[in-house]
């Protein structure tokens, strides 16, 4: 399907990946005994706080920066043939 609306090979590799590491953490939170919704959620804020320094739902930036840089990084996407490099991020 993501390669029908013109996603690379690459960026089809990277969301699988992401999907498959998700899952491993999501087992792996709940071996540890986290059960209700609210638990994940706790989780979940925890971490994209602690790496992108915002919590989902309230974010630092307005929605129209937001878009700006998923724009950007999509375009980056497109011209790049060797892929995105998250690094910068």
């Amino acid at each position: 399907m993501c390669k029908l609306k013109g996603y690379s090979d690459g960026w089809i590799e990277k969301r699988m990946c992401g999907i498959a590491i998700r899952e491993e953490l999501t087992d792996e939170w709940q071996n540890r005994g986290a059960r209700e919704e609210k638990d994940y959620k706790i989780l979940t804020a925890e971490i994209s706080k602690a790496t992108c320094g915002v919590t989902p739902g309230r974010p630092n930036r307005s929605s129209g920066d937001i878009k700006k840089e998923l724009f950007r990084i999509g375009a980056k996407e497109t011209n790049n043939t060797r892929g995105v490099n998250y690094e910068q991020f």
